[in-house]
């Protein structure tokens, strides 16, 4: 049987005179339900993750990977930040440090759009203008870490970053696994917010800003396809034991 997905497309609310959606692709027919919530365009200047959700979104029919999922994709969180090129929104404020708070448009909007669901895996995509190669960070309780294998399938576009101490975490080849003590932090960024509130595993992409930017695009990808794959093959392995 060929599994397909349905597009749905909701305004969840507006900030700064721009609308901000959420688009969900749903498997039909219905499977179990494994979801996976995708977001990007938190920060105004890193549009490859704009770009490369853009694409996938403008496709006819969902690519093979993604049907045996449902997708909750966040296409840009920022707008108005985008619209600029600017990180911050036009009230200066960096939202990927506003998940504490319950007053900003853009925050509350994805809260509310997403209170009481759960996900499998949460995946935020980002870029870095200090990067030397492609890395991510990985927050997981079940143990099932999966950033090595991300790394690999994006290497031959854009190799990873060699650095042993990025943002000051401690980094290996381009994956930087952490278990953080949320309740320490004044600050949430958005992978942490999630990781709190709605996944056991979250995933946040980084490209480097110094690459082309079509190499970014494809990077950005290229992981998002090898973590759909990655979960998939390891939901269909634990389900037949």
């Amino acid at each position: 049987m060929t599994t397909r997905s349905a597009r749905r497309e909701r305004l969840i609310g507006r900030a700064h005179g721009h609308a901000l959606r959420l688009v969900e692709l749903v498997p039909s027919p219905a499977q179990a339900e494994r979801s996976i919530y995708l977001s990007t365009g938190i920060h105004g200047g890193e549009p490859a993750g704009v770009t490369a959700v853009k694409w996938l979104l403008s496709l006819p029919r969902a690519p093979r990977w993604m049907r045996p999922f449902r997708w909750t994709i966040l296409p840009c969180l920022n707008p108005a930040g985008c619209e600029a090129g600017e990180r911050e929104n036009p009230d200066g404020l960096d939202l990927n440090r506003q998940f504490r708070r319950d007053g900003v448009p853009e925050i509350a909007a994805v809260k509310r759009a997403v209170r009481g669901r759960r996900f499998d895996l949460c995946i935020h995509l980002h870029e870095d203008c200090d990067g030397t190669g492609f890395y991510l960070y990985e927050l997981n309780r079940r143990g099932d870490w999966m950033g090595e294998h991300i790394v690999a399938a994006v290497r031959s576009i854009i190799p990873p970053d060699r650095r042993k101490l990025i943002e000051r975490r401690p980094a290996r080849d381009g994956v930087i696994c952490r278990r953080p003590q949320i309740c320490r932090r004044k600050l949430w960024p958005e992978a942490i917010w999630a990781y709190a509130q709605i996944t056991d595993h979250t995933l946040t992409i980084e490209t480097p800003t110094s690459w082309p930017l079509g190499d970014r695009v494809r990077a950005q990808l290229k992981a998002i396809e090898a973590a759909a794959r990655w979960l998939a093959e390891s939901t269909a392995g634990a389900a037949a034991l």
